[in-house]
């Protein structure tokens, strides 16, 4: 679904690219419906290019107007949970999705919530009591594609206003309190942080999906989270993966940051 359908409106080639060639050493590939921009790099002279879709040029250009800075928290998901997050009113933890009556689409690993061993610290068939979040941007993890029609999604969610709804309805991690100074996150290292049991869709100021879905995404949005804005994966990778290389171009150049973007187009 990743590697083949490729529905991402970024691609690149590399001549010893491990998956996907045919015979004469092309990736296949069946997103071929894009105006594709070769992207800046030092790596030209061993064949190994990377492209993005023109719109995907453009939406990063408006991002740097707009002085965009990805959230405190994101929440990596799928869009086979939205249903359930729409129902909810808020993201929630496996057990809360389960408490709830509903089934657990994606999110933290389905597998943790429909064992029968295992045990309530570690999920076990009583599922993850947190959401999970990133401090380093919008990821694609835990979800697995299951059809053409499912897509990567992401919640930029704002610190300051979990951590008051948290205080509001009485949340801490109990171990890791003390009696002047309540835990409202925890941080698990790598295997993210833990921000509450639930995050209500009025503390997300960002949501995330592909470029190819975020028409649909955006009627989401407007119905779900109307303050939230809608940012392209691709756009938010591109940006921060070709900042400092565009921004060494527009210094050669003499010329602004946005401007250099511009001349890519």
């Amino acid at each position: 679904m990743e590697t083949i359908v490729n529905q991402e409106k970024i691609i690149g080639t590399h001549p010893n690219y491990w998956f996907g060639i045919d015979k004469d050493g092309v990736r296949e590939t069946y997103n071929n419906d894009s105006d594709w921009i070769l992207l800046p790099d030092e790596y030209y002279g061993l064949d190994v290019f990377e492209f993005a879709d023109r719109e995907v040029i453009a939406e990063v250009i408006e991002l740097i107007k707009s002085k965009y800075h990805h959230s405190d928290f994101t929440h990596a998901s799928g869009s086979a949970a939205l249903a359930g997050i729409e129902r909810s009113g808020a993201i929630l933890s496996a057990q809360d999705v389960e408490s709830e009556g509903m089934k657990v689409a994606t999110g933290e690993h389905v597998s943790y919530v429909s064992s029968e061993t295992g045990n309530p610290v570690a999920g076990g068939q009583y599922g993850l009591g947190s959401v999970y979040a990133s401090k380093n941007g919008p990821e694609c993890g835990y979800h697995h594609l299951n059809w053409f029609d499912e897509y990567y999604i992401a919640f930029g969610i704002n610190k300051q206003k979990q951590e008051d709804f948290l205080r509001q309805i009485g949340f801490k991690y109990e171990w890791a309190s003390s009696e002047d100074k309540p835990a409202l996150t925890l941080d698990m290292g790598s295997e993210g942080v833990e921000i509450g049991n639930r995050v209500p869709l009025n503390n997300v100021d960002i949501v995330y999906c592909w470029k190819k879905h975020q028409k649909e995404m955006d009627a989401w949005i407007q119905k779900n989270c109307p303050q939230a804005k809608l940012v392209s994966l691709e756009a938010d990778e591109i940006l921060r993966s070709y900042d400092h290389k565009v921004n060494k171009m527009a210094l050669q150049e003499g010329i602004s940051a946005e401007d250099a973007w511009k001349k890519l187009l």
